[in-house]
């Protein structure tokens, strides 16, 4: 019996809940197998369902892989509110992710004591980016990191490109919260952010806050000597910047510790992991500290 009817045998009792299921790989960000109103088909891209260009930034079927658990989000396409739950299955000693699709209702606004109160798109957008976003600063948040780096550690592998992790922190942060108080802290932490995320290519790379003064960038299909140069250009951009909070001057300087893949590993059978490639970066920032900070440390091509 084929995967997909072996699924759908066991969900058949839960039919009312979904009106089309698929089977979804999430970190290659593709459909397996799709069925719809008893006619079976297959889809390449899962963000197809969306009919958008990209992949979804908040993807429940990766957090299903990644916790083995299920989550559920809504959607909203052409006036169409959708119900999507991820769940995983095994099936003769495999984990699938299943999504089950349902469509709840056709509106553009929800009300409110009789009156027309949100714009439903506008909305499910907020709580989706919500979800993925770091509250203080904005940037993508500890979920997002886990559920992304793995893709773009994939497709290095998977397109034989360049990709660069970088940590990023703050040199002497506490001293900043001691000396200043939280408030001021907060709003240097929001500057670094922004400085960051202005500083890469809006349509490639990302920005991650990790922890504290910690933040991640990645920086996609750029080799280690040109990602030295991109990371050096910002840390010459913080340490010339005056971080202003009223009238309060401060400088403040970041060190930078990268890690450099080069998508070629897979010819002597290396393969990465988050943790590996991470404990990379951060062992670079760790020299970059240890040498004096406010430096950029990676791994070079020879």
């Amino acid at each position: 019996m084929e995967i997909i009817d072996i699924i759908k045998e066991r969900l058949s009792i839960f039919k009312n809940l979904y009106d089309s299921i698929r089977i979804v790989d999430p970190i290659n960000k593709r459909v397996l197998s799709f069925q719809e109103d008893n006619a079976q088909m297959e889809k390449e891209n899962c963000h197809i369902l969306l009919e958008t260009d990209e992949y979804c930034k908040n993807c429940i079927s990766m957090r299903a892989y990644i916790e083995n658990d299920t989550f559920i989000k809504m959607e909203f396409v052409q006036g169409e509110i959708l119900i999507i739950t991820a769940t995983p299955v095994t099936v003769e000693n495999s984990i699938y992710i299943i999504e089950m699709i349902k469509s709840v209702s056709q509106a553009e606004s929800i009300m409110i004591n009789g009156e027309k109160t949100y714009n439903i798109e506008n909305l499910l957008k907020k709580m989706s980016d919500a979800a993925i976003s770091d509250a203080l600063t904005g940037m993508y948040n500890r979920r997002y990191i886990n559920e992304n780096l793995i893709v773009d550690i994939n497709n290095s592998m998977k397109y034989n490109q360049p990709l660069c992790v970088v940590m990023a922190d703050l040199d002497h942060f506490k001293n900043v919260n001691d000396t200043y108080g939280h408030i001021v802290g907060d709003w240097i932490l929001k500057d670094f952010a922004k400085l960051l995320s202005t500083s890469v290519r809006s349509n490639l790379d990302w920005v991650g806050r990790y922890g504290g003064e910690e933040f991640i960038i990645v920086l996609r299909n750029i080799d280690g000597n040109n990602a030295f140069n991109v990371i050096e250009k910002i840390r010459r951009l913080v340490e010339e910047k005056d971080f202003t909070y009223n009238k309060i001057k401060i400088k403040i300087t970041a060190s930078f510790g990268a890690y450099s893949i080069m998508g070629k590993y897979p010819i002597i059978n290396k393969k990465f992991t988050i943790d590996e490639i991470i404990n990379e970066a951060d062992k670079n920032l760790y020299l970059s500290k240890k040498s004096g900070r406010n430096k950029t440390v990676i791994n070079l091509e020879k």
